[in-house]
C-alpha cells in the first residue's frame, strides 16, 4: 500500500512541476484562457471558427506580459 501512495505522489510531483515548474502564472494564464474559450464558444458568444485566433492570440499576449514583467523583476528594463 506505502508503494501506491509513493507511485502516485511522484506521479502527481511530476505532472505539477512539468506543467507549473518556476512560474505558476503562466499555468494560471493558460487555465483561465482555456476556460473563458470554452465559455465564449458555449454561450455563442464567438465562431467556434474564430476560437483558434483568438486563444492563440491571447497566450502570445499572456507570454509577451510574463517576459516582460520577469525582465523587469530582473532589472533588465527600465521602470
Amino acid at each position: 500500500m506505502a508503494f501506491l501512495i509513493r507511485l502516485v505522489r511522484g506521479f502527481f510531483r511530476f505532472w505539477y512541476d512539468f506543467l507549473v515548474g518556476d512560474c505558476w502564472e503562466l499555468a494560471a494564464g493558460v487555465a483561465a484562457i482555456l476556460a473563458t474559450s470554452v465559455l465564449l464558444v458555449q454561450n455563442e458568444v464567438v465562431p467556434r471558427a474564430l476560437l483558434p485566433f483568438i486563444v492563440a492570440g491571447a497566450v502570445m499576449l499572456l507570454l509577451v506580459l510574463s517576459t516582460l514583467l520577469e525582465l523587469r523583476k530582473a532589472g533588465a528594463v527600465g521602470s
